[in-house]
């Protein structure tokens, strides 16, 4: 089996799993736990709680081992993830079929992953229940996320996933699941817990949010005050540029 397969499983989970809503203040879960996912004989794990469209996308092949190159939205999910070279462009005046696993993505908006070209069908995440941006954890719905039949959104394009390293079989995910035991502060895949950090480098503007698994850059001041407003006790961390990239090498390992 294909990462990319192993993707489209993820994102599957996440769009018909009853724990996986709609949001964008905590996109990126919710911190309690991880789902632990059995696909071809290795457990993958993805943060419970909810998601929004490019979150979910971005969860869904990062947790399958595909660098998605530090994409945090649908704004700059064109330009990292192709700079990652797992990743083409096709301009929807291309022609181009998109295949299960394939991305369609309007840079402005949304995202959604094609779950299969016969028929076409979508997997996104779209709407809280209460037609906002954010509600109680959880598909409260049935909608929040779904599969659909195609529909042009409209889509500026697509990403086509064009990794073809084999998934591992048999062994764990380089995300191990948390137990209640673990330690609250230690980086995961070393000890088996998760740190949540803002991490700061030194003689660097732009700071990044480690999620326990990966790291990922904070575009703006209200990104940033979310995830501090969520996770209250996140401790700060100020890194060299030779460490900070020491780490960022071991978590995409």
């Amino acid at each position: 089996m294909l990462k990319k397969q192993v993707a489209v499983e993820l994102m599957k989970h996440l769009a018909t799993h009853d724990w996986h809503g709609y949001s964008q203040v905590s996109r990126w879960g919710d911190g309690e736990g991880t789902c632990d996912i059995d696909i071809g004989g290795k457990v993958y794990h993805l943060e419970q709680g909810d998601r929004d469209c490019s979150s979910a996308v971005i969860s869904a092949y990062e947790a399958a081992g595909i660098n998605c190159g530090g994409a945090t939205y649908t704004g700059n999910m064109r330009q990292l993830m192709r700079g990652t070279g797992n990743f083409r462009w096709h301009p929807m005046s291309s022609g181009y079929v998109a295949q299960a696993g394939d991305i369609y993505l309007n840079e402005a908006c949304h995202t959604a992953m094609c779950l299969s070209a016969v028929p076409d069908m979508l997997m996104e995440f779209a709407i809280s229940e209460n037609g906002g941006i954010d509600g109680a954890e959880g598909d409260q719905t049935g909608h929040e996320s779904h599969i659909r039949e195609y529909y042009n959104y409209p889509w500026d394009g697509i990403l086509e996933c064009i990794n073809r390293e084999e998934a591992q079989t048999g062994t764990a995910s380089n995300a191990p699941a948390s137990t209640d035991n673990s330690p609250a502060n230690t980086i995961a895949g070393l000890t088996g817990g998760a740190t949540r950090a803002i991490l700061v480098v030194t003689d660097q503007e732009e700071q990044y949010y480690l999620d326990g698994h990966t790291i990922r850059p904070i575009g703006t001041i209200a990104e940033l005050e979310a995830i501090k407003n969520i996770y209250k006790d996140m401790p700060t961390i100020t890194l060299s540029k030779n460490h900070f990239q020491d780490l960022k090498d071991l978590l995409n390992r």
